[in-house]
């Protein structure tokens, strides 16, 4: 009887120690260390030797943007900045026509208008970022 339960028990015990393995990984802050990463140009390391990814600066001019002009791809400018909204549209607290109306213009007006110096809706917007305008 014991003989039968000695595979199930190692089987057991392999198990235990890879969830746990897992689950310790999964709840701490693993960052592979910079040495095993690849040597790649757009990679910086920052001062803790976290890997940090260095985007090319993006531009688009308002003409652009304006082709963005649908709730399936919209686009919008505000400040100075492109965001596409896309995603947000259905996301967001105030209504899908809020989003809609600043698809393919500068919605700078009706954002600041809405939002003024509100931090919330400034942090929301900054995740949406695509790049500048020209």
């Amino acid at each position: 009887m014991l003989s039968k339960l000695i595979p199930q028990l190692v089987f057991l015990a392999i198990g235990l120690v890879v969830t746990t393995g897992l689950a310790y990984i999964m709840n701490t802050n693993y960052v592979p260390s910079a040495q095993n990463m690849s040597n790649n140009s757009n990679t910086a390391t920052s001062t803790n030797s976290t890997p940090v990814t260095q985007t090319p600066a993006t531009t688009y001019t308002l003409a652009q943007v304006a082709t963005h002009n649908t709730p399936q791809n919209c686009w919008t400018t505000i400040n100075g900045e492109v965001y596409n909204l896309t995603l947000w549209i259905a996301n967001h607290p105030g209504g899908e026509d809020a989003i809609i109306s600043l698809c393919g213009i500068d919605g700078s007006g009706a954002f600041n208008g809405q939002h003024g110096d509100q931090p919330n809706p400034a942090k929301m917007l900054a995740s949406f970022k695509i790049g500048t305008l020209k």
